[in-house]
């Protein structure tokens, strides 16, 4: 079963929306489906929509830029799952619930979704690596000859996901999708590669969200680093 996604921009003033219409697969039980973004803070429900023989229908406002949501399928009322979403104005996909709580969803028609379920499956790699690692860093009993090789080890790890990071923004300039990972990613980037980053989006989506934010802060720290010119006004 497809849950198809439609996104597109209207003329009246929900500005960018993105429209999802589809089927529930493998939640037959479900009675309603809810499409939210997750934070600290708790859940923040975007639209929710009444399952009708399997189907329904939900509407996105996204008139500031793309950004990370979860599609949840619920039975009375209880979250069963959450399947991670791009959502990007003017996008139009499908995505496939899966029927195990633990399964990715399948997308069609989406780069930026299946590029993000690449990273994911990097990232999960890398931890999967990485653990035994962690494991030396945590244990009390460990020398100080395998904390470093440990500490080195994931130094290198680190790395490379820096470097799969910055790749798949580098080679997605222009897009939503760029700009939503930067938003994520950018405290686990280095300086030189941000400025980078930076540097090169300002050529090509000068008004995108988290370029604009994340141009803002470096701006501001390098006006207050040691050494640099103040101006007082």
């Amino acid at each position: 079963a497809l849950l198809a996604t439609a996104c597109g921009t209207n003329n009246d003033d929900r500005g960018a929306r993105c429209v999802i219409n589809g089927k529930v697969n493998g939640w037959q039980e479900a009675d309603s489906v809810i499409i939210a973004t997750l934070s600290r803070l708790g859940v923040s429900a975007i639209d929710t929509a009444v399952v009708t023989e399997g189907q329904f229908s939900l509407e996105v406002k996204a008139d500031e830029g793309g950004f990370l949501a979860h599609v949840m399928p619920l039975v009375g009322g209880k979250p069963m799952a959450a399947y991670e979403v791009l959502v990007e104005p003017g996008s139009e996909f499908s995505m496939t619930l899966p029927a195990e709580t633990e399964a990715q969803p399948l997308f069609e028609g989406s780069k930026s979704n299946a590029m993000w379920q690449e990273l994911h499956q990097k990232s999960d790699a890398f931890e999967k690596e990485a653990e035994p690692y962690f494991s030396v860093m945590r244990n009390p009993e460990a020398s100080e000859a395998d904390r470093a090789a440990a500490e080195h080890t994931l130094d290198s790890l680190y790395g490379g996901m820096q470097a799969a990071y910055a790749s798949y923004i580098k080679s997605n300039i222009p897009s939503f999708f760029s700009d939503i990972l930067l938003g994520m990613v950018a405290s686990a980037l280095d300086d030189s590669t941000k400025a980078e980053i930076i540097d090169e989006m300002g050529k090509h989506e000068p008004a995108m969200p988290n370029y604009t934010r994340i141009k803002a802060r470096l701006m501001l720290e390098a006006s207050t680093a040691p050494g640099s010119k103040f101006i007082d006004f």
